[in-house]
């Protein structure tokens, strides 16, 4: 699997209502205490703004993007972040906040062989 700060999604994610974290712990509490039927993470970007000259000092960041259906909006949460974290992120996004709730979510299709 390539580093998280190396995939690169095609589109941007709807951002919504932005909540700043200053690390990731907090980040990870915060969407933690969230009730997951209705604070949906769909999508994450790993900025390395070192890459761009106009942001350069800015560091790398973590984005996490939410949808909740039940409000019908989108909220996005960001922390700064560094490629030594990189094992904890993963750990997280796979684990059953995130990419459990995920499955769930889909879990009536995901066990049919046919469409």
């Amino acid at each position: 699997m390539p580093h998280l700060w190396n995939i690169d999604h095609p589109h941007f994610a709807v951002t919504g209502h932005e909540e700043e974290f200053n690390s990731f712990d907090e980040l990870r509490q915060a969407i933690d205490d969230l009730d997951e039927g209705m604070n949906v993470v769909y999508r994450w970007d790993w900025k390395d703004w070192s890459k761009d000259a106009f942001f350069a000092d800015e560091g790398e960041h973590l984005f996490i993007y939410l949808m909740m259906p039940g409000k019908e909006k989108f909220a996005s949460f960001v922390c700064p972040i560094s490629k030594d974290q990189e094992d904890a992120v993963a750990t997280w996004l796979r684990g059953p906040r995130v990419l459990g709730a995920l499955r769930q979510l889909w879990e009536p299709l995901l066990d049919t062989t046919t469409p």
